[in-house]
C-alpha cells in the first residue's frame, strides 16, 4: 500500500495527495496545511487499512484499557546536570561499541526516514567530510541532549505523572506494595 501510494504521489504530486486526504479528513489538512507529505501520506494509510482517520485517533474518546483499574503513572526526575552527564557518558559508549562504522555500513540507506535521527544525521555529515568527528561527536552529543530535553517536556505537558527523584524511587515503591 505504501508503496502504491508513493507512487501515485511521485506521479500526481502534493495537489493530489492533499485533495485525497480532505476527502476524508478534514481535521488533519486543517492541522497540516500541506507542509508535510510525509503526515498526510500516513493519514491515507490509516484510512486505508482502518477505516477510520488518523484524527480521529487524536481527538476520540479513549477508552482504558482497564476501567476498574486505577492507573499511576511514575516518572524519574533526574537532575538536570546528571542526566546530561549520562547522556555524554552513554554517546561516549555507543562510539567506543562502533558507532561510526555502523554507520559507514547504513550509508547507502541515509534516505530512509529511519535513518534521519539522533546519531546517524550527525555522523553522515562526518563521513560527508562536512565536519571532523570531533564536532560531529559534540553535535551528537548536543543533539541528543535536546532530545531528553523535549521528551521532559512532552512527559511534563502530557501525562498526569507522579515525579520521583532517583532515590525516592525504592522507597516509593515498597510503600505502594
Amino acid at each position: 500500500m505504501r508503496a502504491e501510494l508513493s507512487e501515485k504521489f511521485a506521479e500526481k504530486g502534493l495537489p493530489w495527495l492533499i485533495t485525497e486526504v480532505g476527502k476524508i479528513d478534514h481535521i488533519t489538512i486543517a492541522s497540516n496545511n500541506g507542509d508535510n507529505p510525509a503526515r498526510l501520506m500516513r493519514a491515507l494509510e490509516v484510512y486505508m487499512t482502518t477505516g477510520q482517520t488518523i484524527s480521529s485517533y487524536k481527538t476520540g474518546n479513549r477508552q482504558s484499557r482497564f476501567p476498574n483499574h486505577e492507573i499511576i503513572v511514575y516518572a524519574i526526575d533526574i537532575q538536570r546536570n546528571k542526566l546530561y552527564e549520562n547522556i555524554n557518558l552513554r554517546c561516549d559508549q555507543m562510539l567506543a561499541d562502533g558507532l561510526v562504522a555502523e554507520v559507514v555500513d547504513l550509508v547507502q540507506f541515509r534516505h530512509l526516514p529511519a535513518l534521519n535521527t539522533v546519531g546517524y544525521v550527525e555522523f553522515f555529515g562526518y563521513i560527508d567530510h562536512n565536519y571532523d568527528l570531533d564536532f560531529a561527536t559534540a553535535l551528537f552529543k548536543q543533539h541528543t541532549r535536546n532530545y531528553a530535553k523535549r521528551q521532559l517536556t512532552w512527559f511534563r505537558n502530557q501525562l498526569d505523572a507522579k515525579w520521583l527523584s532517583p532515590d525516592e524511587i525504592i522507597t516509593d515503591f515498597k510503600s505502594i506494595i
